[in-house]
């Protein structure tokens, strides 16, 4: 089956490649490592000079907001290089420069696809419950399969994220039609993901809740599961829109 060579095919790239994982993590890692040491630091003499509960301070919660905005970056900084790498074999250094333009042009092509799950789904759910008067335990299989079908939408037209990774931006009616296609390989990809995801969650959870050394290890396996799911949509695209083959 098509989406289960996909799927694989995305887990062999990033397990053969896994010194060029890490060469694309270590800066933002050690960027991010940095950031998050300061703001830790500030939180804890903030905490120290307050004898009592007080609301936090504009200039701590602007701090945790560009914590979040600048983790975002230090991610796109990683994803986005890592599309480069698989589709223009542009091979990262451990201290390869961010592509800022590729990285804003990435953020608004996802704010694109969050308005379009938004779009599909949210109609749908206001409209069933306020015309079902059923109870909101039973109507949870057909809302699920309501956010099924919007995630199934949503991955039919993701390779608009590559593609503006590498720069050759396309729209999202162009990537539909790329992908007419893919129905059954996204179907297949949708399941084999949300299993996947779930299992590596549940491990991941159980190692860090457990020593030390269990908790890296399972950092490790959450960052390497991570660059399979980007990987996936990467593959997406080589074959459905760029036409390479999957060996």
């Amino acid at each position: 089956m098509k989406g289960f060579d996909i799927f694989w095919h995305s887990i062999n790239m990033v397990l053969r490649n896994l010194r060029y994982v890490f060469k694309l993590l270590l800066l933002p890692g050690l960027l991010g490592g940095m950031i998050f040491f300061l703001f830790m630091k500030n939180v804890v003499a903030f905490s120290a000079e307050v004898s009592a509960p007080v609301a936090p301070s504009l200039g701590l919660a602007a701090g945790g907001f560009g914590i979040v905005i600048g983790v975002w970056f230090l991610i796109l900084w990683v994803v986005v290089g890592w599309h480069r790498f698989v589709l223009l074999e542009e091979y990262p250094r451990f201290l390869s420069r961010p592509h800022v333009g590729r990285i804003f042009s990435y953020i608004w092509h996802m704010v694109g696809l969050g308005l379009l799950f938004a779009l599909v789904s949210l109609p749908l759910m206001f409209l069933i419950l306020a015309t079902v008067s059923n109870s909101p335990f039973e109507l949870m299989p057909l809302l699920i399969a309501i956010i099924f079908v919007a995630f199934f939408i949503l991955f039919r037209v993701s390779v608009i994220l590559p593609a503006a990774a590498i720069g050759a931006p396309i729209s999202i009616t162009t990537a539909w039609s790329s992908t007419k296609g893919a129905n059954g390989a996204i179907f297949v990809l949708l399941l084999l993901s949300s299993f996947a995801n779930y299992l590596v969650e549940n491990v991941f959870e159980f190692l860090i809740t457990g020593s030390l050394i269990g908790g890296v290890f399972g950092l490790v396996g959450l960052i390497i599961w991570s660059m399979i799911n980007v990987s996936v949509i990467t593959t997406l695209y080589g074959y459905y829109v760029e036409g390479r083959p999957i060996s």
